[in-house]
This record gives structure tokens, sequence and C-alpha cells, in this order.
């Protein structure tokens, strides 16, 4: 539902920043696959940091999946040419993503990862304990908002893990995430979709992962209200 979940959150941050001045978007859902690489996706970044002004707000999503090289320990976003025996290549490399983040002039940044294996934190300089009661508090002033939830009828839900997935990638990614939060003196927010040994789950009924489309409830609610 990685697709499905892109275009929801895509269109739910649409209405909620309709009356925004500027609103640059970059959006890869709808790319052929020849189209979502590294190469791609990491020139389409550094042109979007490059451009953007301290005050700004930079919001990336990633919804897909994680892996860690165990040869290297590096952290990678999976897309559609990777593979395990070449992640250096073809793989997303975390740390290049954020030492793009931390070249930047942005002063506020946020990470959404609906990743299997991700986990729940977030980091304004130091670390947050534990998940916030509303997953899009953070984009919205720490407003709370009562996101609608299915009801057990609809809640057929199936993890998105596969026998492949490194049950190591959430505590490393963990790490990383807090060390360039703690160095990189912004207000730096990280929101994933599980924490550690949880997995990701799928939705079927409501045709998205569980994590974003109460992500999307959630933000749809609050572009609704005045």
């Amino acid at each position: 539902y990685a697709v499905a979940d892109c275009r929801g959150l895509d269109y739910a941050l649409k209405r909620a920043t309709q009356h925004f001045q500027t609103v640059w978007r970059s959006y890869h859902c709808e790319a052929t696959p020849a189209q979502l690489t590294v190469e791609h996706l990491q020139a389409s970044l550094e042109q979007m940091v490059a451009a953007a002004q301290p005050q700004d707000t930079l919001l990336l999503y990633f919804a897909g999946h994680g892996v860690l090289d165990p040869d290297h320990q590096d952290l990678f976003l999976c897309l559609p040419e990777t593979r395990r025996e070449a992640l250096a290549t073809t793989g997303w490399k975390v740390h290049d993503i954020l030492r793009t983040l931390e070249q930047s002039r942005i002063q506020r940044q946020v990470m959404i990862l609906d990743a299997c294996y991700s986990g729940s934190i977030s980091f304004s300089g130091s670390r947050d304990g534990g998940l916030p009661a509303d997953p899009a508090s953070h984009l919205t002033g720490h407003r709370t908002i009562d996101a609608p939830i299915p009801s057990p009828a609809e809640e057929t839900a199936s993890p998105t893990i596969q026998p492949e997935d490194d049950p190591n990638y959430v505590p490393a990614l963990y790490q990383a995430l807090q060390d360039y939060g703690n160095r990189s003196q912004r207000d730096f927010y990280a929101l994933l979709s599980c924490r550690d040994n949880e997995k990701s789950w799928e939705l079927p009924a409501c045709g998205h992962g569980a994590f974003t489309y109460q992500l999307i409830q959630g933000i749809g609610d609050v572009s609704t209200t005045d």
C-alpha cells in the first residue's frame, strides 16, 4: 500500500496547506521504477533544500522497506531497484539523507518513515520520551486530534514485515536519528511507524498502512477545522 499511502498523504497535505503562501512539492508516487533511483531522489532532495529558506519547514515522507547492511552497518531505504547484494549502489542511504539535511539552512525538519521495522521517536535537540498520542501532533502545533479509527469489522490487518527484514534495523535507525537530532541544533522531528520489535501493519479494508491511514485522517481533520 505504499503508493496509496503516498497519494493519500499528499492529498491531505495539499488540503492542509492550501492557504500557505508557498508550498514546494517533490512527489514521486507516480514515477516509474526506472525513475525511482537513488540518484534521482537524492538530486530531488538536494534541489529542494538548496532552494529553501531557513524559516521554511521540510517534510520528508517515505513508505516502504528499510534494511541494515550487516557488513557495514549502514541504513538504507529500499527502492524498486534495491538489491541486497548491491545495497551501496541501489539503496537510498539514510546517512546521505541526513547529511543533506544537515548541510541545508532549513531550521524545521520533519521525517516520516512508514517502513518495516521502524520505530517511534521525535527529536528537537534531545530525545522525547515515548510515542506521541497523535502522530500528526508535531505537524500541527502539538494540537490534539481525534482521528477516526476503523471498526473491528473493518480492521482486517496484515503485517507488511517480510521474513528477510532485519530486526536490528530499528535500533540502528533510532540511534542515527538521535545522533543527528542532537548535533543538528535544529527543530528536528522523526515520526516512525513502529517501535523496536514491532511490525508495521496494513489495513486492507482501508487500502492503506495503519500508520499512514491514521496520519492522513488526523491531518484531514485539522485541515477542515478553523
